[in-house]
């Protein structure tokens, strides 16, 4: 197919995508930085129209020799476009050969000075997904004569540019922009359109190479076949109270919150689109209160949808559904597309069904649309790099943070995101490595002026006024007179050190919750009011050996009574297990991130429908034993908790698993009617400075476990109760004040901490830097942009880039069955026990079974001393091989276990079952384990 086929294919695509499925809010910022809106569809239209003029030059010419097409390159020497052999070093790739003709044009076209033709060209040079690394690499490709040849190919690439300048009617925009320093934020945006205009007009499907229409026509057939969708449209919010009627009609009887109502009060009342975090209780509806804010703040600024952000999968996945239900309530006459984005959303059943639905279901069945919208899945808005697109996303926290890392196509990303509202729930668990991340995306979304909501119960006051700062800095740099660019020596404190100190304002005191913070132009506080049952939890020490805990159980149980046992490690929670159940039996049950994903769902789902809101579901007596899984977006309900001492912040949130469900006093024995929580952990209470058992230490740090301790002091030991929600915000306040002293006798320990956790945050926050995408207020061109983009072929590899932690390496667990062939583990899920095809076929579904139970492997043999050997054992698996075929099993680790249930590992027994999940411990030096 001619080059300039393709270009008028790219140009016609990229008005369809501006006329058909870009959101109001893009536009309207497009238009604002360009002139107008008609000034912007003319340039988008053109860039997309010249993106590959780089294509006419000898270094692509040559190209045609590595396929066997060398005639092609004859019959341009015929034509006077002579093509000599050229070495590697002026083998110059397309993207780069443009960047310099559509540079040179603009220079000598319309008077553009070298950096305002470079920020425009840079949008060509780009359109792979990487950006050029700096000006001083372009003019050292612009002395490689070669590359670009001589007058003729010269003559031709401005053809090709003056063509699309008036087939595109730009020229009096690019005349009007010559003196324009363009945004950083600008040239994104233009980038991804032309990235996705050219991937449609790629599409040999849906544009022959075969011209056998004029352009005009082959553009309406591609289109017709396109089920992209137009943007989220939400009208105008009448109130909260019929909004939330019409949208969660589920909830029929329940009236809104105040806290809801004023969410959406807050949202309609912005005048600028803003940050809002939304401080309140476990349990209080801030789920709903942020959707029907995202829906107030999409209608008010014309964001084409929205992501809702989870701190894990398995929470996702949760979220998967809930937010299904509210799409299916939007009243909408184009049904809005919707995707979940995480590395195992395929194995989520909901979706797979949706994704299965788009693959048989074209777009003619329009005729049956109602009044409300069905969200579905686009066939074209599919994959890693497309779904986020879709006008509805569900995932996690991730997603967000890897709009901050250099990976590749970073500019689509930025477009998914930065054009819906973006939504981030429990946004208290990122630690400081990931918040580094979420800290330079807000820069970004607060520039490109995206609505974003985040949710907490527990956020201290140093981390909210962080995460309002970023955002307005963005706002600010984004609105600066030099177009973005701001120096840094005019830049207030933004990355290190911030995370301990303020931000900004802190804002209100304790005592103001819930509140909502409003940050647009300015910052605002309102505070609630509070709408959550209050009650008083009577809080103790307990001897951390397991002797005293079945004895206080005892007691405790002898009327029946449901009962969580939080410890923050896997083994501890495992060795808890086995002591309970000695006394107890089938009563206990175990709950924490080391079973394969179907039993950890399974038990996940049997939790929540007994220990849910339905008292006819409740067993009369249940220990449940956890970790940390149990402490996140889990609807339960336990009449007594025994935790491991954590950072307060944490505990409070472990305290929203329990009495969270008002019933009748007689709903609960006599015994456990008042909440009761236990804190153990501690090696021995009596000690002058009480010490944190090793496995909390290693995951929190001494300086929060004793700071928690410090907060928790009086609770502790003079029989003062938490009266929650009002003392949750004045604990983690208490806890995160800079100048929180320590305890007479701990001065020596708490400054030791203190060092050490100065020590590891400064260590995350340098090692975060190293993948930051740069600030956007030092760039005003694309170029350098992305000069180091991480390897992120695959979802996982993106996500272990903005999580620091070494429980890094997920296997397939699979079994040797009687006859030496491999089978699924035994169990209650699709496909246990039946055994593996050698090569297994992805339209099978034994291959999506196997493909779902992964598990991930302990820090002990993930650390950075053993991941290489870790890694190299199990890749040795001749399984391992067989599995490259398949989309749903290419790069993925099998830990084959014996009949027995039991492998080794990296000098490590393993062993698995499904009552107590993966166990791991290290092979002594004499065999003994």
């Amino acid at each position: 197919m001619p080059l300039v086929q393709h270009l008028e294919d790219a140009a016609g695509v990229a008005g369809f995508l501006w006329d058909s499925w870009l959101p109001t809010i893009v536009k309207n910022r497009l238009a604002r930085d360009i002139g107008s809106e008609r000034d912007a569809r003319q340039l988008v239209c053109f860039l997309a129209g010249t993106h590959d003029v780089g294509k006419a030059s000898p270094a692509f010419a040559q190209l045609a020799y590595d396929v066997q097409m060398g005639h092609l390159v004859s019959a341009m020497e015929r034509a006077g476009l002579t093509s000599p052999l050229l070495p590697r070093r002026e083998r110059q790739r397309h993207t780069v050969t443009g960047h310099l003709a559509m540079s040179e044009w603009l220079k000598r076209r319309y008077g553009y000075s070298a950096h305002r033709a470079g920020a425009l060209a840079s949008i060509v040079s780009a359109h792979h997904g990487t950006t050029v690394e700096s000006d001083a690499h372009i003019d050292a490709i612009r002395r490689l004569t070669g590359a670009m040849g001589d007058a003729a190919w010269d003559s031709v690439r401005d053809e090709i540019l003056d063509t699309m300048a008036d087939l595109t009617q730009v020229s009096g925009t690019l005349a009007s922009l010559k003196d324009t320093k363009f945004t950083l934020h600008s040239l994104i945006d233009l980038s991804a359109i032309v990235v996705v205009a050219d991937w449609i007009s790629s599409d040999e499907s849906r544009f022959p190479y075969e011209c056998r229409d004029d352009s005009g026509s082959r553009l309406q057939s591609a289109t017709s076949t396109l089920d992209l969708r137009a943007p989220w449209q939400p009208p105008r919010a009448s109130g909260g109270e019929p909004l939330f009627r019409d949208r969660f009609p589920h909830l029929e009887g329940v009236h809104p919150t105040p806290l809801q109502l004023d969410c959406v009060d807050a949202a309609g009342m912005s005048e600028t689109a803003p940050l809002m975090v939304i401080e309140a209780p476990t349990g209080a509806g801030k789920s709903e209160a942020a959707f029907m804010a995202a829906e107030t703040l999409a209608g008010r600024f014309g964001a084409g949808g929205v992501y809702v952000g989870l701190p894990t999968m398995a929470t996702s996945n949760a979220m998967f559904s809930r937010v299904l239900n509210w799409v299916d309530r939007w009243p909408s006459v184009v049904d809005p597309t919707i995707w979940l984005a995480h590395g195992k959303a395929a194995l989520n059943d909901d979706f797979a069904e949706m994704v299965r639905d788009s693959r048989i279901r074209g777009i003619s069945d329009d005729e049956d649309r109602q009044e409300r919208g069905s969200a579905r899945v686009s066939s074209w808005l599919s994959g890693r790099r497309r779904g986020l697109l879709s006008n509805v996303v569900v995932g996690t926290i991730d997603q967000v943070l890897m709009g901050a890392l250099q990976a590749r196509h970073l500019a689509l990303r930025h477009l998914a995101l930065s054009s819906k509202v973006v939504v981030v729930d429990e946004v208290h668990s990122a630690d400081t490595f990931m918040r580094s991340f979420l800290v330079r995306m807000l820069e970004y979304l607060g520039g490109y002026g995206t609505p974003v909501v985040l949710l907490s119960a527990t956020l201290p006051p140093s981390q909210r006024a962080e995460l309002v700062g970023a955002y307005q800095r963005g706002r600010t740099a984004a609105r600066a007179p030099t177009g973005g660019l701001v120096s840094r020596r005019r830049r207030q404190p933004a990355d290190a050190g911030e995370s301990r100190s303020s931000a900004g304002t802190l804002g209100p005191g304790p005592e103001v919750y819930p509140v909502i913070t409003v940050a647009s132009d300015q910052v605002s506080f309102h505070p609630v009011e509070p709408d959550h049952r209050r009650f008083e939890i009577a809080v103790a020490p307990l001897g951390d050996d397991l002797e005293t805990l079945v004895e206080m159980l005892d007691e405790a149980l002898q009327d029946g009574g449901c009962v969580i046992v939080l410890r923050n490690t896997v083994r501890r929670a495992q060795e808890t297990y086995d002591a309970l159940r000695a006394r107890f039996g089938d009563d206990v049950e175990l709950f924490h991130s080391r079973f394969i994903a179907p039993d950890r769902a399974s038990r996940e789902r049997s939790l929540v429908e007994r220990l849910g809101p339905n008292p006819d579901q409740r067993p009369r007596r249940l220990v449940v034993v956890g970790t940390q899984v149990l402490e996140q977006s889990l609807d339960i309900d336990a009449d007594l908790m025994v935790t491991d001492l954590a950072p307060v912040d944490l505990i409070i949130q472990r305290l929203g698993r329990m009495h969270r469900h008002a019933r009748p006093s007689d709903h609960r024995p006599e015994r456990l009617r008042k909440p009761r929580c236990l804190i153990t952990g501690i090696e021995d209470w009596g000690a002058d400075v009480p010490h944190p058992v090793r496995g909390s230490r290693t995951i929190y740090g001494d300086a929060l476990l004793l700071r928690s301790l410090r907060v928790l002091h009086d609770h502790l030991h003079d029989a003062v109760p938490i009266v929650l929600p009002e003392d949750g915000p004045r604990l983690v306040h208490q806890a995160y004040d800079p100048d929180l002293r320590p305890r007479p006798g701990w001065e020596s320990a708490w400054t030791e901490a203190e060092r050490r956790r100065d020590e590891v945050d400064e260590n995350a926050r340098s090692k975060a830097s190293l993948h930051h995408v740069p600030d956007p207020a030092t760039h005003t061109s694309l170029t350098g942009w992305t000069t180091v983009p991480v390897d992120d072929a695959r979802e996982d590899t993106g996500r272990a880039q903005v999580r620091d932690t070494e429980d890094g390496i997920e296997v397939i667990v699979v079994q040797e069955g009687d006859d030496g062939s491999l089978r699924l583990l035994d169990g209650d899920f699709p496909g246990a026990g039946r055994s593996i095809p050698i090569r297994p076929i992805d339209g099978e579904p034994i291959t999506r079974h196997l493909a779902a139970c992964t598990v991930p492997l302990p820090q002990n043999l993930t650390n950075p001393r053993r991941w290489e050997a870790t890694v190299a054992e199990l890749e040795a698996a001749p399984i391992v091989e067989n599995w490259q075929e398949s989309k749903w099993l290419q790069g993925q680790l099998a830990l084959i276990l014996d009949r027995d249930g039991c492998a080794t590992l990296n000098d490590h027994h393993i062993r698995y079952n499904s009552t107590r999940g993966l166990e791991v411990s290290a092979i002594a030096r004499d065999g003994a384990a």
